[in-house]
């Protein structure tokens, strides 16, 4: 058990002590890498929302995403991986990510009551209600 506690204790401090990691040759801008940090969340939304759609339709959203923002997934994940590393960094990144998202998510709840009312029928006029039943008997 202490010869577990020593190498456990050498282990941390050996990754503790490497250097940060240097930037990549390709590395995403801080903002372009927002964006598509923004663009994966709501990805990440749809995906648990209705997986099957996106299966159904055979939709691949985390393609779609790359191309439009003309990256590959191993320049994603190294540009990523080196923004994590700066901690402070990579937490404001994603408190923009996420002031992002309620700011969206304010817009999309002001429009609720508006779409309710597209959605509900039309309430008929009381002299359509109050037709009287004779009328509705004679033949």
């Amino acid at each position: 058990m202490k010869n577990l506690l020593k190498y456990l204790i050498l282990s941390v401090i050996f990754w503790g002590c490497q250097d940060k990691p240097q930037p990549p040759e390709n590395l995403i801008p801080e903002g372009k890498m927002v964006d598509i940090m923004y663009e994966m969340a709501i990805i990440q939304a749809v995906k648990s929302y209705d997986y099957q759609l996106l299966n159904q339709k055979k939709i691949e959203p985390t393609r779609y995403i790359y191309e439009k923002f003309g990256v590959d997934s191993l320049q994603f994940v190294q540009s990523n991986k080196y923004y994590a590393s700066q901690l402070e960094r990579y937490e404001k990144m994603h408190d923009l990510v996420i002031d992002r998202l309620s700011e969206n998510k304010k817009k999309a709840d002001s429009l609720t009551p508006q779409l309710k009312e597209l959605k509900e029928p039309a309430k008929p006029s009381d002299s359509l209600v109050k037709f009287p039943k004779s009328f509705l008997n004679k033949k």
